[in-house]
């Protein structure tokens, strides 16, 4: 987060105090602090009253603040004597700006295990390990929903309380989508709750989390340990699932197979898959398959960057570490 002082806070004596506390948190690099007029970093009448200490804090903190604002997009909001949250950037008021840079940024999950480690492990070892510093440092925080239904629940109870906070709030879950393109009713409600309360969210184009394992992840895990049965059953489910077709492995329930009941759409989608190939996916790979996310977290980006990895998710999960940014070595 990045928060651009205005020439009227900088003017006004009676705000320096909490500029003093925000710089703070810049200094520990928990934000990025600057100025909105490029002209009064070295020019401006708190910076000319501060001692020489404080003003190389100043500097070194709008420095970096400059050089990261080039390279990537910051979220950035305007600290100003008068909020006005219908601009944009919006503009908010110094104690406000501390108390948000204060609190960790929630990204909130149907599943804080396996969904944070899906998200960790779709990503880059650096990138990853800046994630996990951001966690230790509670600059991020991963919230468990509970599932999809308990998950909107949940940010319905917490807006009701006036909680919910689009500048710190945000989402990721599942679209439960059984076919290409038709998310499921809890996916659709989710949406919906998100786009009414302004909160930022991405829904997965496949089905789940599942569907996103690279066919390497799989093999590894059908061909672990010394069991030679288990090896070849789990071997034979593999091979069913690597033979569908792109749309098919996206919409399979990887955790509990075929529905009893299929709707047209979804016999349709998977009439090409044979008898055979049918039968051995008759209760879908594994029921703990997710778990694979974190047994090859270091291996995962590169597997899926090899097979085709997903634009889209790739997309959001460089836009929610441009979101959450702070400086960092």
């Amino acid at each position: 987060m990045r928060i651009l002082i205005a020439d009227t806070v900088l003017a006004d004596p009676a705000q320096w105090p909490d500029l003093e506390a925000l710089l703070d948190h810049a200094r520990r690099n928990r934000c990025y602090v600057d100025t909105l007029n490029p002209a009064a970093v070295l020019d401006n009448p708190w910076f000319n009253q501060a001692n020489r200490q404080r003003q190389q804090h100043w500097l070194n903190a709008t420095d970096w603040a400059a050089k990261d604002a080039a390279l990537f997009r910051l979220r950035t909001l305007i600290a100003d004597l008068q909020p006005n949250p219908t601009v944009s950037p919006a503009r908010i008021t110094l104690p406000d700006a501390i108390d948000l840079v204060g609190r960790p940024a929630s990204l909130w999950l149907e599943n804080g295990r396996n969904d944070r480690q899906f998200f960790l492990a779709m990503m880059p070892a650096e990138q990853r390990a800046m994630f996990l510093e951001w966690e230790s440092r509670r600059i991020i925080r991963f919230e468990n929903g509970g599932g999809l239904g308990e998950l909107r629940k949940a940010l319905e109870e917490i807006a009701k309380r006036g909680a919910l906070d689009p500048r710190a709030d945000r989402a990721l879950f599942d679209s439960d989508a059984e076919v290409p393109g038709h998310s499921s009713r809890d996916a659709t409600l989710m949406i919906a709750f998100c786009n009414s309360k302004q909160i930022a969210y991405h829904c997965l184009a496949r089905r789940a989390i599942e569907n996103y394992l690279p066919r390497k992840a799989l093999w590894s895990w059908a061909m672990a340990g010394s069991d030679r049965r288990a090896r070849r059953e789990r071997s034979a489910r593999v091979e069913a699932y690597a033979r569908m077709s792109d749309p098919q492995r996206e919409h399979f329930h990887l955790k509990s197979g075929w529905d009893a009941h299929p709707s047209a759409q979804v016999t349709s989608l998977y009439e090409s898959v044979s008898h055979l190939d049918r039968a051995a996916l008759q209760n879908g790979i594994d029921g703990g398959i997710a778990s694979l996310y974190g047994t090859y977290m270091d291996f995962m980006h590169d597997w899926s960057s090899k097979e085709g990895v997903d634009a889209r998710l790739q997309a959001a999960i460089n836009e929610i570490t441009d979101w959450i940014r702070v400086p960092y070595a």
